[in-house]
């Protein structure tokens, strides 16, 4: 990769989303809570940073979180975490070379070739494709150690090596301890039955009971990672799947003797495809120029660019090792080993049938081709030996091995050609279906034909030297020369097909991401004790916050909190779960998304955003205040809520932090009102109930607008809870229709021409900017009717359409919820204008009241799909408004010129407005005494509060629900106890809180992790018993020996 580290700043930055906004990503989190820990010797058991908060350990061991390469990351300062990303991902690259040259010399291969496998593994193919997912490549490095810890305990009874290296994989990546233990005991089972006449029969009865016990005993180590993380797994429905559906229809098939059936599950093509079958051959026999695709067969999207599919992956383990393993198949064949020729056949079957790709997922999966790094140190060994074993060969057989590589690989190339290019397949299965083939791979334009050539030239020129290179030190120099080549080569090629996500512009760009971890650095600083959300301007990444280091609400992990989803629901953040069918089986489909940033009052108060960031737009003296300079003393047009503080920044920094003044330091949590039942309908297409089943954009606008109400004045409460508070002598309301503090307003359309000046008023006739509102009274023409208007030069106006002078009476300012569906065609600037009242009761009239872009194009760029009906977003004018206006920017429409209507009009556009002053005192009423909890302070794992209520009451908190928070109410008598905890408003931790004065304390407890823990010292106890029986055993058996 020395392509990117010389053009990237030293980093290896993929453009592919899993990398940078996942895996670097969250490794910024993973760093502070290991300082944290350093620094205070408690863990953050529960990461508040990943999305709206959730089980640390359960979510995050998927991508990393006790992986130990990323040590290497901790250990320097947080600013270069994207570049020591490549220092670990070359210790992985070592330790898997080692790991592997061990396991090579343990079977019996010599010095030289076991280093020519360890290179081969360091680097190879499979690493090189899955390189974006860098716990995988850290996995790789511990596949080798479990193969070795297997013929440890096959040939020594010594079960510590396989223990340690199955714990150690499974703190690393749960999901590939499942692939290598389903592997390894198949691995164990067939070495175990092959070497069985080595071994006396006490041996063989005692092997498979060590076996067993090591397996066991790896598991155990990394329980208090693997059972909560199981835990996750199973609440993101991953264990509803094609790979279930796919279980459930064989087991059906055999149970009802319809064999048919069984056959045809047994041995259909790989995903069902053609070109998913052929991948097994494309992935040996050539290399791989990046990680979404393999080299002379790539699926294509619509739009013509390249289509991950996760059903493919890589078998290349370097030209030496290709042609020395068909080398080695004619030697078996001419040696008969059956067991080879049998294990040649099995492997065959897994690669080119469906069944592995569920399988070694205990089919949970939806098709993965990821399990193929079990095979890669099989196929190292089998050319590693044959390399060994080459100068006793007859003179045939290499040559015959040779031409088999070289036909096969040219066969495979035919096949492509044959199979895939210039076809079309239709969808059999849903997941990553690839409907189409670039055969060769077109990359920008370029072909990747030269590969297949360059290929198959190697294969000859190493066939060639494998022949006529007699002396063996110079042929292992040569070949390691060839596999360092090679792995030089494919990396390097990695980059140049695949691209580099420029540094400089990730997350923002370096100035943007320097002002805003400045900003919330310091907020933490004096807000430390304090649970608070952040939304920030510009979200550049779905997981930005964990760089900034603060809490926010959006989310891209496939192991997310599901148990906020409902929440996510209530108010559009995510897409529906939808039904699919696969193998005559339905499974669910989930998101791995979600997104809010918005603005709305209602969730804005709910999930307690304190802090906005407010990105710069770039507009010189007038950034985020009126023209007239009189009137900037006192009115700030940036929108945020009413009153709000800025903590950070100022017109020439990239971005300014507001402290909002709709939230304190109490507001983690409030007593409610109202009850309302779930109401889940469970015959229901979608897992909906009655808060998130409207589809329709102007019903979900209304819905929006209820149920965020909802979150302050009520609590939703799941059905099954129903009855318990129902015995606790609470009573439920039905749930409103609509929004009692909001008021529908219905719009009218003006359409704007002022071509002598554009969005700021400037005129370019005397070089003055007179202000956005200008154009009100100095326009050429305006209309009534159309769907487009030109950018900058023609300003779209809303009024009320009752003729109305204004949409709300209170001089002090309104909340507005506007909804307008923004795409690439709709993309505009949205902003109030009106007339200001000063506190001496002088009024200005048609003022900028309230402006913003980036909130709308953030929400553009980061919403999930199939949530577009939900964009809606909040307004905080500071005065009485006359006119809504849209207009759009130039540099976001090709060609616009004053004559091109670039931009149009959105279709779907609504208001629903209020006073601010029925707002606040909406508000303040949950702040109250007999509502608020008060002396909020949050610690990791822990929050401490207190309430006086004149009864018994429901709180919801801002906490986003896990099973393993407990809440225990401390009483003034010195009593205690623990209160019901709840699950409000779909994704809310909620509980139970007596009458009176009542302090509380809040903890966190990761579900499992007490019984994983326990676990984890049996495992401990037992290998610590059996290193010492082992050593006892050894002494006295010497004793005996020299006796």
């Amino acid at each position: 990769c020395i392509y990117s580290l010389v053009s990237n700043h030293f980093t290896q930055f993929y453009p592919w989303t899993d990398y940078t906004g996942q895996y670097v990503t969250f490794t910024y989190s993973f760093y502070d809570a290991w300082h944290k820990f350093f620094k205070t010797g408690v863990f953050e058991l529960y990461g508040t940073d990943t999305y709206l908060g959730t089980d640390n350990i359960g979510s995050n061991s998927y991508y990393g979180l006790f992986d130990p390469f990323l040590i290497v990351c901790y250990i320097f300062p947080r600013a270069i975490i994207p570049h020591t990303f490549v220092i670990a991902t070359f210790f992985k690259g070592v330790v898997g070379a080692l790991a592997t040259r061990a396991y090579l010399k343990y079977l019996g291969v010599s010095e030289g070739s076991s280093r020519i496998g360890g290179l081969s593994f360091a680097f190879n193919g499979y690493l090189n494709f899955m390189v974006g997912f860098p716990s995988v490549v850290s996995m790789c490095s511990v596949v080798p150690l479990v193969l070795l810890g297997i013929e440890k305990v096959i040939k020594e009874k010594k079960i510590l090596t396989l223990s340690i290296a199955l714990g150690i994989l499974g703190l690393i990546s749960f999901f590939f301890l499942v692939v290598v233990c389903i592997f390894g005991v198949l691995y164990a089972i067939w070495r175990y039955l092959w070497t069985i006449k080595k071994r006396n029969w006490k041996e063989n009865i005692a092997v498979p009971f060590l076996g067993i016990m090591a397996f066991a005993c790896g598991i155990m180590l990394c329980s208090w990672s693997l059972l909560p993380s199981l835990r996750e797994s199973s609440l993101s429905g991953r264990t509803i799947s094609i790979g279930a559906a796919y279980l459930n229809s064989l087991k059906t098939s055999i149970a009802t003797f319809d064999f048919n059936t069984a056959f045809a599950r047994l041995f259909e093509l790989v995903g069902r495809h053609p070109g998913r079958e052929l991948q097994g051959l494309i992935g040996f026999f050539y290399p791989t120029y990046g990680y979404l695709a393999l080299p002379i067969a790539s699926g294509m999207n619509a739009n013509g660019g390249i289509q991950y599919d996760a059903w493919v992956a890589s078998l290349f383990c370097y030209t030496p090792c290709v042609i020395l393993f068909w080398i080695a198949f004619v030697s078996s064949i001419r040696r008969k080993k059956i067991s080879h020729l049998v294990a040649f056949v099995l492997i065959a079957y897994l690669v080119f049938t469906n069944f592995a790709y569920y399988f070694f997922y205990a089919f949970t999966g939806d098709g993965y081709g990821r399990w193929y790094i079990v095979l890669v140190p099989i196929i190292i060994y089998y050319a590693c030996q044959e390399l060994d074993r080459l100068k006793e060969e007859p003179k045939w057989v290499p040559i015959s091995g040779a031409a088999t590589s070289l036909f096969l690989a040219t066969l495979t190339w035919i096949l492509c050609i044959v199979v895939l290019k210039d076809k079309t397949f239709e969808t059999s299965l849903t997941t990553y279906w690839v409907t189409r083939y670039s055969v060769p791979s077109v990359v920008n334009g370029h072909s990747t034909l030269w590969i297949v050539y360059f290929q198959l030239g190697m294969d000859l020129a190493v066939s060639f030297i494998l022949l006529f290179v007699k002396k063996r030190a110079i042929l292992l120099k040569t070949l390691g020369g060839i596999v360092i080549f090679e792995t030089i080569l494919w990396g390097n090629m990695s980059f140049a097909y695949m691209g580099t996500w420029n540094y400089n512009g990730w997350n923002g760009g370096v100035e943007y991401r320097n002002d805003v971890t400045e900003a919330f650095s310091k907020i933490n600083s004096f807000d430390g004790n304090a649970f608070y959300r952040a939304f920030v301007e510009g979200m550049p990444e779905n997981n930005a916050q964990e760089v900034f280091d603060f809490n926010g609400t959006s989310n891209f992990h496939s192991l997310f909190n599901y148990d906020v989803n409902q929440l996510a629901l209530y108010s559009h953040m995510n897409r529906h779960e939808y039904q699919s069918t696969a193998y005559e089986q339905t499974y669910y489909n989930k998101s791995w998304s979600a997104f809010y940033g918005n603005k709305r009052i209602g969730a804005d108060v709910a999930f307690n955003i304190k802090y906005y960031g407010v990105k710069r737009e770039g507009y010189g003296d007038w950034e985020n205040c009126n023209v007239n300079p009189e009137i900037s003393k006192y009115l700030n047009t940036d929108n945020v809520p009413w009153d709000s503080t800025l903590v950070y920044g100022d017109a020439s920094t990239k971005v300014r932090v507001y402290r909002s003044s709709l939230v304190d330091e109490n507001s983690f949590g409030h007593a409610v009102d109202e009850l309302y039942k779930e109401n889940r309908d469970p015959s229901s297409t979608y897992v909906d109930d009655f808060y998130s089943g409207n589809s329709s954009t102007y019903e979900t606008f209304n819905e929006i607008n209820r149920n965020e109400e909802v979150y302050t004045k009520g609590a939703i409460v799941k059905d099954e809870d129903v009855d318990a508070l129902l015995s606790e002598g609470f009573a439920f309301s039905s749930a409103p229709a609509k929004s009692s503090l909001l008021k529908s307003v219905s719009l009218k359309k003006t359409i704007y021409r002022h071509e002598d000046t554009n969005f700021l008023g400037f005129s370019s006739k005397d070089n003055k900017t007179y202000g956005p509102a200008y154009f009100l009274n100095h326009s050429e023409s305006k209309r009534n009717t159309g769907v487009s208007y030109v950018p900058d030069y023609e300003t779209v106006v809303f009024t009320p359409s009752d003729g109305s002078k204004y949409f709300n009476s209170d001089p002090s300012g309104a909340y507005f919820s506007f909804l307008y569906n923004f795409s690439n065609l709709t993309k505009t600037r949205i902003y109030l204008i009106g007339d200001y009242t000063d506190d001496n009761g002088k009024t200005y009239e048609d003022q900028l009241l309230s402006y913003d872009y980036n909130t709308m194009t953030a929400y553009q760029s980061r919403k999930v799909g199939g949530a577009s009906s939900a964009d809606v977003f909040g307004f905080y004018p500071k005065g009485r408004v006359k006119y809504i206006c849209l207009n759009a920017k130039p540099s976001d429409y090709s060609n616009p010129g004053k004559e091109n209507e670039a931009a149009s009009i959105s279709s779907s556009y609504g208001l629903y407005v209020a006073n601010r002053s029925d707002v606040e005192e909406f508000y303040n009423k949950y702040k109250s005494e007999n509502y608020a909890l008060k002396d909020v302070e949050y610690s990791t794992n822990k929050a401490t509060f207190s309430s006086n209520f004149d009864s018994k009451k429901v709180v919801v908190t801002t906490l986003g629900y896990d099973a393993g928070w407990k809440v225990f109410a401390h009483f003034e008598d010195g009593s205690s106890k623990e209160c019901q905890t709840l699950k409000l408003d779909g994704g809310f931790v909620g509980f139970i809180a007596p009458q009176g004065k009542v302090s509380y304390v809040m903890k966190y407890q990761t579900p499992y992790l007490k019984e994983g823990a326990i676990l984890a010292s049996l495992a401990v106890l037992s290998l610590a018993t059996y290193a010492v029986a082992r050593f006892i055993y050894q002494v006295k058996k010497k004793e005996k020996e020299l006796a």
